[in-house]
């Protein structure tokens, strides 16, 4: 598993403006850079996270790639969806969605793509609809998931593993919560048979080799990877594993 932690990642942010409506955001890079042609796109993942002003809108869209995005700071909507800290969204490629509109403080969220494809295709503009291709058109939201009370976690006798979408795929789309408590480890789940997986650390902390992975620090795992090992830090750690269905 490759990972970055969230100290380095967000050394890196850049404040730019959203070309859609002219509004200030921030961006971290975490995972890949993103390509714009099809001859540029491979199969490595590309991640970062994006930090949206106050009642700022990011206008309907879609992507030519699958894609997660999970809301970890703020509030605000996605279409007529909650999009709340904590709350995780899924989407075909090619399955259109939004508005995403950020509340009174703004609102934040991770981007992750097991492709390096940076492209969206807006709703609004001229040929982005004919731009749309068959796809299983799938949308997952899950909202109000709860983070665990600190000392709670760091107690926790043994490490669970939690479904978030409660329908079963057979392409291998599938996304979980794991709980680890203090110095607890655990292998999480394979990623042979789908996509890839990301890690996203929520609470706590995670030892990968010599490196510490504070909470919104990421990883990946690739389908042709072993299942990583999580080794959780003295607080121990809640992660979330975004696993893409496999390509087609």
């Amino acid at each position: 598993m490759k990972a970055i932690s969230s100290t380095q990642a967000l050394a890196a942010r850049k404040k730019l403006v959203n070309p859609n409506s002219g509004a200030p955001r921030w961006r971290t890079p975490f995972l890949g850079i993103p390509v714009r042609t099809d001859e540029e796109v491979r199969d490595s993942p590309l991640a970062f996270l994006v930090k949206m002003t106050p009642e700022s809108v990011l206008p309907p869209h879609f992507h030519p790639v699958d894609q997660y995005q999970v809301f970890v700071s703020g509030s605000g909507l996605l279409g007529r969806h909650r999009a709340n800290p904590l709350a995780v969204h899924y989407a075909d490629r090619h399955t259109a969605y939004g508005p995403i509109t950020a509340g009174r403080h703004g609102v934040a969220y991770f981007t992750l793509r097991g492709r390096n494809d940076g492209r969206g295709m807006f709703l609004h503009k001229p040929g982005a609809r004919e731009q749309l291709q068959p796809s299983k058109r799938r949308f997952r939201m899950v909202g109000d998931i709860a983070l665990a009370v600190p000392p709670v976690l760091a107690e926790l006798a043994e490490p669970t593993s939690e479904a978030l979408f409660e329908q079963h795929e057979d392409d291998g789309l599938a996304c979980y919560m794991l709980r680890l408590g203090a110095g607890a480890s655990m292998r999480g789940p394979d990623p042979a048979g789908c996509g890839g997986q990301f890690y996203l650390v929520l609470s706590g902390s995670l030892h990968h080799g010599a490196t510490d992975l504070p909470p919104w620090s990421v990883g990946f795992a690739a389908a042709s990877e072993p299942a990583p090992i999580l080794n959780a830090g003295a607080a121990g750690a809640e992660v979330m594993v975004l696993q893409f269905p496999q390509p087609t």
